[in-house]
């Protein structure tokens, strides 16, 4: 299926993990305008050798690295996401101190086609780390040099239930985009 578009990225802070159960996170929020989303997966490359070749590979997965590029960042998203301090009683003063940002469920929906038939394919990271990697300013120009915000990700696995296997993300493919974002939504605990 080709890939045709992108929305609704959506976060939740992670309130509370134990290994063998579910997370549970706060009311989950979207958080911009989605531009794009690149997700790579990291995977163990260690080969065993015998009879000068390699006859065994463990390519496990490790972990996700998740890039995201929103059209905006506000201020108050920004600070939950990253972990940032709020400075007095100022609602739109805060500074960035050295903290690990918290964990959050992390999803979005992409659009896609096939024979002319529109798929929507909905993700949902279980437990990410963000931090904001860069932020552009420009000078006005005859023409506009939009600024947009690329986060960083790092997606963990985790042991949700008592199987044992470490899970990244789940993912599920919908006809219609309401019952994509509504799956979305109950994964992300928003109402």
């Amino acid at each position: 299926m080709a890939r045709i578009g992108m929305k609704y990225p959506i976060y939740a802070l992670e309130t509370a993990y134990t290994e063998g159960s579910a997370i549970t996170y706060a009311a989950g929020k979207v958080l911009a305008h989605a531009i794009a989303a690149t997700v790579t997966p990291n995977r163990r490359n260690n080969p065993l050798y015998g009879d000068d070749r390699k006859i065994e590979n463990d390519k496990g997965l490790t972990d996700y690295t998740i890039q995201l590029e929103v059209d905006r960042l506000p201020i108050e998203k920004r600070a939950e996401l990253l972990g940032e301090k709020p400075q007095g009683t100022t609602p739109t003063h805060y500074s960035v101190i050295d903290t690990n940002p918290p964990y959050v469920g992390f999803g979005y929906l992409t659009i896609m086609q096939e024979d002319n038939e529109p798929k929507i394919e909905a993700f949902w990271f279980h437990r990410v780390q963000f931090s904001l990697t860069t932020e552009n300013s420009n000078s006005k120009q005859e023409q506009i040099q939009w600024g947009t915000y690329t986060l960083d990700g790092t997606g963990f696995g985790v042991v949700l239930d008592n199987t044992g296997d470490t899970q990244f993300y789940d993912h599920m493919t919908f006809t219609t985009e309401t019952a994509a974002y509504n799956w979305l939504k109950a994964r992300a605990n928003m109402t």
